[in-house]
């Protein structure tokens, strides 16, 4: 992703789409594959990522088995706060 830049002005939107979609398609499956051991942070992610209760199994774990339907904004993780220096 860095590589490619698909946030720059000078990046065909093509090439950006392309990234965009592998990345979520890369999500998606990680979801899947955390159930296990992170249940209720993959969960949350696969809700996020608009994916149906009957495809989270390890049936769809691979990419372009499944689908990314909307995407909604989700915070996995609380950032720490930070100490303030005196």
């Amino acid at each position: 992703m860095t590589d490619t830049a698909p946030w720059a002005k000078s990046t065909p939107a093509s090439v950006a789409l392309h990234v965009q979609t592998l990345i979520l398609e890369c999500l998606r499956v990680c979801g899947i594959l955390l159930q296990p051991f992170m249940p209720s942070k993959s969960s949350a992610l696969l809700t996020a990522l608009d994916i149906p209760d009957e495809q989270r199994t390890l049936e769809f774990a691979e990419l372009g088995r499944g689908r990314v339907g909307q995407v909604r904004p989700v915070r996995l993780f609380e950032v720490p706060a930070t100490k303030a220096s005196a």
